[in-house]
């Protein structure tokens, strides 16, 4: 039995080798035992905004989203404060995933104003989802020069800490709003380095769309035969 506080992270760790199935078991493990036993929901609130992600990843987006809703309301039982701002930000990329930058640029100034007041080493993971958010928000509206300058920033905040992820996604999205604006060499160049990057990362996820991002660049320069391959 895994305890409450280390359950989730064990789950995490599962989605990133692409164990989805074995993380959501964990999960939900975690969550009962906290419903029946914590008198203030802390690690239930935080356990089931980290039960979103492999959800989102299969795109069952209206679990995730239930399970986001429900973390931010035991967050706020629970004074939590931290949950309740996951939640927004996991909601954020529910909101692309459905296709609604309109609506994830909406929920934007609130979290970052929640983030910048937040307190601990949590705030520059908050700091760092939000400035990913951004560049893929600006990229998902069509103003692929926004989201090459929102890119860089978030690149920056994810080197800054040494967070590979979100630092592999943000030049994923540099490398596409690039390609949007013609500059072939470097958008090839930034997505062969956000494919170096997932590749230490081994998240299957990540991976495809390192790989099918840079097939796009490459179909774009004339490489037919490496589109073909990547």
């Amino acid at each position: 039995v895994l305890p409450m506080e280390g359950g989730g992270v064990v789950g995490l760790a599962l989605i990133g080798q692409g164990r989805h199935e074995e993380a959501i078991a964990i999960f939900d493990d975690v969550i009962t035992r906290g419903r029946e036993t914590e008198f203030v929901p802390r690690w239930t609130a935080r356990t089931l905004n980290m039960s979103s992600l492999p959800f989102r990843e299969l795109y069952d987006l209206d679990e995730a989203r239930r399970r986001n809703e429900q973390a931010a309301e035991l967050g706020a039982q629970a004074g939590f404060a931290m949950a309740e701002i996951q939640s927004g930000i996991d909601q954020v990329f529910l909101d692309l995933l459905e296709y609604e930058p309109g609506r994830a640029h909406s929920r934007m100034p609130r979290l970052i104003e929640q983030a910048d007041a937040s307190k601990g080493w949590h705030q520059w993971l908050m700091r760092g989802r939000l400035a990913e958010a951004a560049a893929e928000i600006a990229l998902a509206k069509g103003d692929a020069e926004a989201a090459a300058t929102a890119a860089y920033r978030a690149i920056k905040e994810a080197a800054a800490v040494s967070r590979r992820k979100y630092e592999t996604a943000a030049r994923l999205v540099l490398g596409r709003a690039l390609l949007q604006m013609k500059v072939h060499d470097t958008a090839e160049a930034e997505l062969r380095a956000a494919l170096a990057g997932a590749e230490r990362l081994t998240h299957p996820p990540t991976l495809w769309r390192a790989w099918w991002s840079l097939s796009e660049a490459l179909a774009r320069t004339g490489d037919d035969r490496g589109a073909e391959e990547a």
